[in-house]
């Protein structure tokens, strides 16, 4: 039932998960980063399913995967990325029923 719901989301396109984060964790990753765009306090990000989630349930710890991209987008015009990744997304999930 959960992946019919990670079906039904991915293809109405309503994965999608938004942060915002201080550019300087962003030259950790790309040293010149705030040298082209500057110092930002709320630099958004934006993760995307380009495939439906699937989730493996077990006894004790439960697998999701799926592909998708992080955007990070211009500080100074959103409607461009600054960096685009595409991604492999392996998370573990506990999942606990409770009443």
């Amino acid at each position: 039932m959960i992946n019919s719901v990670f079906f039904t989301a991915h293809n109405l396109d309503k994965i999608l998960v938004t942060h915002q984060i201080s550019s300087t964790y962003m030259k950790t990753f790309f040293p010149n980063f705030e040298e082209v765009y500057g110092h930002h306090y709320n630099l958004k990000i934006v993760l995307k399913s380009e495939t439906e989630p699937k989730i493996t349930i077990t006894n004790g710890t439960s697998s999701l995967n799926f592909k998708g991209h992080i955007r990070f987008l211009n500080p100074y015009n959103e409607k461009y990325e600054a960096v685009e990744v595409w991604v492999n997304v392996t998370a573990t999930v506990e999942i606990e029923l409770r009443n």
